[in-house]
């Protein structure tokens, strides 16, 4: 959480990094609706820059503690968007960044065709369960650290 004093520091400094910088920007909060098999996913790219050689780099903002590494390259909504930007926009994503605004950390991975392909499977899959009203758990420590059922799950993990 963001205390009160503290907002204005991470807006300042945010803007200080893209005042002078903004003629890269290709698109922002830019919606879509994305066709994965017999399903259509619908969402909002935060942002899309244009880089050097064509391609785009698509930034999430986020809030709250900054994450590692390894999260960000697993992380399926940057892959999402990515897939997003190709299909409904025509736009290659070539750099996936996770921007955390509390700590100014940029995050970033590079989108290969093998991890969308597993993450359009994988998408296709959570859909197909759901469709079926599958909702087995799935414990981690991550998702069960924020599951308002944690405390009396038999299958928690925290």
């Amino acid at each position: 959480m963001i205390c009160a004093g503290s907002v204005s520091e991470i807006l300042t400094q945010f803007y200080s990094h893209f005042k002078e910088n903004t003629e890269q920007v290709r698109f922002l909060e830019k919606g879509f609706k994305l066709k994965i098999g017999d399903f259509t996913l619908t969402g909002r790219i935060d942002r899309a820059d244009d880089l050097p050689d064509g391609t785009l780099e698509i930034i999430d903002y986020k809030t709250g503690k900054s994450r590692k590494q390894k999260d960000v390259e697993e992380d399926m909504q940057l892959f999402i968007y990515a897939m997003a930007a190709h299909e409904c926009f025509g736009l290659t994503a070539s750099r996936l960044t996770l921007y955390f605004l509390d700590d100014d950390v940029k995050l970033s991975t590079e989108p290969s065709s093998e991890k969308i392909d597993q993450v359009r499977l994988k998408l296709i899959d959570m859909a197909h369960a759901v469709n079926q009203s599958d909702f087995a758990p799935t414990p981690s420590e991550f998702t069960c650290s924020f599951c308002p059922f944690n405390k009396v799950c038999d299958q928690s993990a925290v």
